[in-house]
């Protein structure tokens, strides 16, 4: 055991023997209850005393549980009220209970007194090592130790000392192989004749086990050994006074022969009782429990062979050890005494220390085996309510190698709905279902006949045909060879958790099937709404470029313009927001360079700032060899509308300052407006959906869901948001990334620099063919085409129609929409990039299909490039002049 615990445990056991008194105090009170007729007063006595017998038992002090059982056993049968009998029965178990408890306490005291003058011990070893392993395992043991790492210093030390409890000797030192038990031999003869000698050696050959065992050595022990072994060698060899002295009955009719010899063994710190009448032996024994018996062979009222016999066909002292002590030296009379019942035969006169050392060997042996049989008595009990818990909480059975039913508790009947003579005997596919595999218990069978533990779940039929769930354990039991004998199962009703398991996957099926319709919802309403705003902001956009137009209208087209797109921001936000609620909104989270996303948001947002009149500023750190983990679109979004709302929210003729800072595997991005800042009571709600903090009567635009998004999109990232704001002074919206790992260090920001070669028909105009069934976007397109009078356009009503059409113009470049009747674009580019007259012409996606990932997936099938509903005119015509005008439509 390890010392800690050991420690633990003695501290504990002596705590629980200091409370005894407290609680027999309560038991007490509760016995006076009783007495008075108070009602429930029985049942708190009966848990008081079961309470106690397991605590006890726990403390392997088996006396008091005995006791405690014996007064638990009478207030278990008796009814409310008792009367005169009950009363004297309850009082005279107390009285016992009592009486135990006393004797633990002084046996308490005795130990700790004890303990304050520990036992010598003197070690002889050479190995320093093993040498403080020793001492440190003797000292905690509690023994006082004398090291030796010389013969002749411990020579010397046995002269000057008083004689040690115990001597360990090595065997080999620098004298020779064999010079300890050469050393041991020649002090036996003289100081050492009645010490107990351990030999610890490395040495495991016969004649160094025999030239020691020759010495004198009591026991031999082979290098290295284990602590707790040696300590039961040193507390089995050495003569050391026990906790409880030994409890002797010496029996002579010769008064001064009993009074010597009883002096003899209380000299040795024995309890001694003596009797000079054998016929009073029975009554004696009922209250003095001796551990062993000194008798006179020859004595006129019963001789003690006859005594001896008498005792042995008693149970209660059939036990106990007999030693005679009789100057009979007929030999054959002291085996046929021997014979009657006794254990050894010393003849009168005998020597004190010869005396001593058999009734110690004998009296030690008898009290081992009793606190043995009190052990196995307290681990029986133990087994018994552990079975009794686990028949309590789990359907238990067992069977044999074949899986024939043993055994099954209550539960097991219960559940499977068979009486217990219909289950033994029976195989264990008697409730078998027909739900798992064969599979599934092939491997089950092949675990446990291995010898390992198997667990899992299984479904059961029971008598009546209906199903039942049980998590299952099954522990094989082995022999001596390794191989199963029997095996025990455990089981634990699960069925209404498989019941409410399956409704939750039918909850989760209808979840994710929701979850797909609304972002079937999502796509398609973000489609049909892109497309008439196409049309509404590209008309617009024409009637504000068109000079002929009055002025007065083309700021009505602006005021059109600014309305579309701030309903198709409105609709981005929407959407974003739910895709972010349904766990859709895809990250690629990449090193990112700040520099990039600084720039690019800077850009997006100054022309908005100077229609208003605001600074937009950069401090500090522009993001310059600055690389973070995010995803480049969505920090890039996090900054626009940071920027955007610090312009939105900022006073006439304020200033936005950008800032960027390094801080400990992090960077913070900074953006602080000079506004009219936001009263402390609203803090809280800043971050709220919708809530615009009561500007949502005001005259700036907005939806309340953008700083909503921003913090979803940051936390997504593995960012955090935050924000300081003083009233009358303006805010700070910051914003902390980790910084991306070491080595790289790059932007994801890659130009697609790869020049493609396109062939295309011969014309005096380059020949752009858009294929769209729209008829407003197919009109809006014709408008802006009119103003480029250096490229014609021509018109496809479908994909079929486009390909027939690109077959015979050879068109310079070819505008494609994805949703087409029929066909879609995207099965139409394949086509015309498997034909080797169309391959090489651009073909540019120009689609209401604006969701998160849908250009990823336009320019990986082979989309020359992305152009998203509504379209953004101007950089429309940039892309077009980009594949007309650069040439790179030209074969």
């Amino acid at each position: 055991m390890n010392d800690q615990l050991l420690s633990t445990l003695t501290a504990l056991r002596e705590g629980f023997i200091a409370k005894l008194p407290g609680r027999l105090v309560v038991l007490q009170a509760l016995l006076d209850k009783v007495k008075r007729g108070k009602s429930g007063a029985l049942a708190e006595l009966h848990r008081a005393a079961h309470s106690l017998v397991g605590t006890a038992g726990t403390y392997r002090l088996m006396q008091v549980s005995e006791a405690a059982r014996e007064l638990e056993n009478i207030a278990s049968f008796l009814q409310e009220p008792v009367n005169e009998v009950d009363q004297h029965a309850l009082d005279t178990a107390y009285a016992g209970l009592a009486s135990c408890a006393a004797r633990s306490a002084l046996n308490l005291v005795s130990a700790q007194l004890k303990r304050t003058v520990s036992a010598r011990v003197m070690v002889v070893e050479d190995d320093p090592e093993q040498a403080e392993w020793l001492r440190s395992v003797l000292e905690e043991a509690g023994y006082r130790v004398g090291m030796y790492s010389e013969l002749e210093s411990f020579r010397a030390a046995l002269q000057e000392a008083d004689l040690p409890a115990a001597v360990i000797m090595d065997m080999v030192f620098p004298e020779g192989d064999e010079a300890g038990a050469q050393i041991i031999a020649q002090m036996k003869q003289h100081s050492l004749k009645v010490v107990p000698v351990i030999f610890l050696s490395v040495r495991q050959d016969m004649a160094a086990k025999l030239a020691a065992h020759r010495a004198g050595a009591t026991r031999y022990l082979t290098k290295p050994v284990e602590r707790e072994a040696l300590l039961r060698v040193i507390a089995d060899s050495a003569a050391l006074a026990p906790d409880t002295p030994y409890r002797v009955l010496v029996v002579d009719d010769s008064k001064s022969q009993l009074a010597v010899h009883s002096h003899m063994l209380r000299q040795a710190d024995m309890e001694v009782c003596e009797s000079g009448n054998p016929l009073e032996v029975l009554n004696i024994l009922e209250n003095f429990p001796a551990e062993l018996l000194l008798l006179d062979m020859h004595m006129p009222e019963c001789s003690g062979p006859e005594l001896a016999a008498i005792l042995h066909d008693d149970e209660r002292y059939s036990g106990i050890p007999i030693v005679y002590l009789s100057t009979e030296t007929d030999v054959s009379r002291q085996l046929l005494a021997l014979d009657r019942g006794g254990d050894h035969f010393l003849s009168k006169p005998v020597n004190p220390m010869h005396l001593v050392s058999v009734v110690c060997l004998h009296a030690r042996r008898f009290r081992q085996s009793k606190e043995q049989a009190e052990a196995m008595r307290a681990m029986r009990y133990e087994q018994e309510r552990h079975q009794q818990a686990l028949d309590a909480h789990a359907i238990v059975s067992v069977t044999d190698v074949s899986g024939n039913i043993q055994y099954v508790n209550d539960k097991f009947c219960a559940i499977s709905g068979y009486a217990r003579e219909e289950l033994l005997g029976k195989n264990q596919r008697v409730v078998k279902s027909s739900v798992h595999p064969g599979e599934y218990f092939d491997a089950m069978w092949e675990a446990i006949s291995s010898g390992k533990i198997w667990q899992g779940e299984i479904c059961n039929r029971t008598k009546s045909g209906s199903l039942y769930w049980v998590q299952t354990s099954i522990v094989p039991f082995l022999d001596k060879s390794g191989l199963p004998y029997q095996y025990i199962s455990i089981r634990t009703d699960i069925t209404h958790l498989k019941g409410i398991e399956q409704a939750l996957l039918v909850s989760k099926e209808a979840a994710e099937s929701a979850s797909r319709a609304k972002s079937e919802f999502l796509a398609s309403m973000s489609h049909e709404l892109r497309t008439p705003l196409n049309a509404i902001l590209g008309f617009s956009q024409l009637f504000t470029m068109d000079a002929r137009i009055p002025q007065d209208a083309r700021e009505n087209a602006r005021e059109i313009e600014r309305a579309g797109q701030h309903l198709l921001s409105l609709i981005n936000d929407m959407i974003d927001l739910a895709r972010i609620e349904a766990g859709k909104l895809g990250f690629s989270v990449e090193p990112v360079s700040m520099e990039s996303v600084l720039k690019g948001s800077f850009s997006m947002v100054e022309s908005f700032a100077r229609e208003r009149g605001i600074r937009l500023l950069v401090n500090g750190a522009t993001g310059q060899d600055i690389t973070v983990q995010a995803d480049h679109l969505r920090l890039r979004q996090v900054l626009i509308n940071l920027l955007t709302n610090a312009v939105k929210y900022n006073k006439p003729q304020g200033t936005v300052n950008l800032s960027c800072n390094l801080g400990e595997g992090k960077v913070r991005i900074s953006v602080t407006d000079t506004g009219y800042g936001i009263p402390v009571e609203l803090h809280g709600r800043i971050f709220n959906a919708f809530d615009r903090l009561g500007e949502e009567r005001g005259d700036i635009e907005g939806t309340g869901i953008g700083l909503v998004i921003t913090k979803r999109i940051v936390e997504a990232m593995g960012g955090t948001i935050g924000f300081e704001s003083i009233v009358g002074q303006g805010s700070t919206f910051w914003v902390e990334m980790p910084l991306a790992i070491e080595g790289e260090n790059h932007s994801l920001e890659q130009a697609d620099d790869a020049v493609i070669q396109h062939a295309t028909a011969q014309s005096d105009r380059p020949i752009v063919l858009y294929v769209e069934d729209n008829p407003m976007n197919v009109r809006l397109m014709q408008q802006i085409f009119a103003g480029r009078k250096n490229l014609e356009l021509c018109l496809a009503g479908s994909a079929e129609e486009g390909m027939e059409r690109a077959n015979q113009l050879h068109p310079s470049l070819i505008l494609m929409d994805i949703n087409l009747p029929g066909m879609d674009g995207y099965k139409a580019l394949e086509l015309l990039k498997a034909d080797e007259y169309t391959r090489h012409i651009p073909v540019v996606a120009i689609t209401a299909n604006a969701m998160k990932g849908d250009e990823e997936r336009c320019l990986s099938s082979g989309f020359s490039a992305y152009q998203a509903k509504p379209l953004n005119i101007s950089g429309f015509l940039m892309m077009l002049d980009q594949y007309i005008q650069s040439g790179s439509a030209r074969g």
